[in-house]
């Protein structure tokens, strides 16, 4: 396990760190994680990839077969991860990180975050930051109402700086891979079904216009017209949603409320969903 490790801590990319390879070994070896202590729920979506630290790789709700990319590090569209995911791929240089930040870009392959996006064929709207570290801000966020007031304002000053990116461009210039990958380009309610169960599973949370991939709501929405009657449509709970509170009424008349803006009652609302909802559990099989 000691070679394992230090093979891996040469892997990743540290910043500003006096004692690099110790504190590598030591983030390996953390057993803390969320996601860690979670992984048979995501174990399907896990590959053999030696390049990581620790052997194997996330690859998401992607679908396989994956494309290599041009420089042999990673695959196109595919932000991957660790089979922890605690550290993302640069595929620039196939180092590995907590996040890929614009400066490293900038050092490894001389373009920018956008420019780096367009070249791996990653949505422009896609965060480059492990799960477990954008977990670990959003829960602090949800801690603390100033963090998320500035990120509001941010994200509006954003906007009406460069403008919203889609995940395409139209006039006839194709969509980027990872929507394929994620999507296989399907839309029927079979296949909105399969996309949807896998979300829920992976990343323990629904589907909203604000998350991980917008893409899978924007669908559900579109093609029933509520996120609640998709999911009467799929055999889960009825859905209402009021403010940010969730509610789940089941066939027996139970009805479950949450408030998505606290963090545990996050967590409660899938473990209701995986404990009661047996089209979750079959999913993964």
């Amino acid at each position: 396990m000691k070679k394992i490790n230090e093979e891996g801590a040469k892997k990743l990319i540290q910043y500003g760190s006096k004692d690099v390879k110790h504190l590598a070994i030591k983030q390996i070896k953390d057993k803390k994680g969320v996601y860690r202590k979670q992984k048979d729920t995501y174990s399907d979506k896990i590959i053999d990839y030696p390049d990581s630290p620790t052997g194997k790789a996330y690859i998401g709700i992607n679908k396989l077969p994956l494309m290599p990319n041009d420089n042999g590090i990673g695959f196109k569209g595919v932000v991957l991860q660790d089979d922890d995911r605690r550290f993302i791929q640069c595929c620039g240089c196939g180092k590995w990180a907590k996040k890929i930040v614009s400066s490293h870009i900038q050092t490894c392959l001389g373009i920018s975050t956008f420019e780096y996006k367009e070249r791996f064929e990653l949505n422009r709207t896609q965060g480059l930051v492990s799960d477990e570290t954008s977990l670990n801000c959003t829960q602090a966020a949800l801690k603390n109402k100033k963090s998320g007031e500035r990120m509001k304002k941010y994200n509006k000053e954003y906007r009406e700086k460069h403008g919203h990116h889609p995940h395409y461009v139209k006039n006839g210039i194709k969509y980027r891979i990872q929507r394929f990958n994620e999507t296989n380009n399907g839309n029927c309610p079979e296949q909105l079904k399969t996309r949807l169960y896998e979300f829920i599973r992976c990343n323990r949370e629904l589907p909203n216009s604000h998350n991980r991939v917008s893409s899978i709501y924007k669908a559900l929405y579109k093609r029933f017209g509520s996120l609640g009657k998709a999911f009467k449509h799929m055999g889960l709970p009825e859905f209402i949603r009021v403010g940010t509170n969730y509610h789940l009424i089941f066939e027996d008349g139970t009805n479950y409320k949450f408030n998505i803006n606290k963090f545990g009652e996050r967590e409660e609302m899938y473990k209701v969903l995986m404990s009661r909802c047996s089209v979750l559990k079959n999913s993964q099989t």
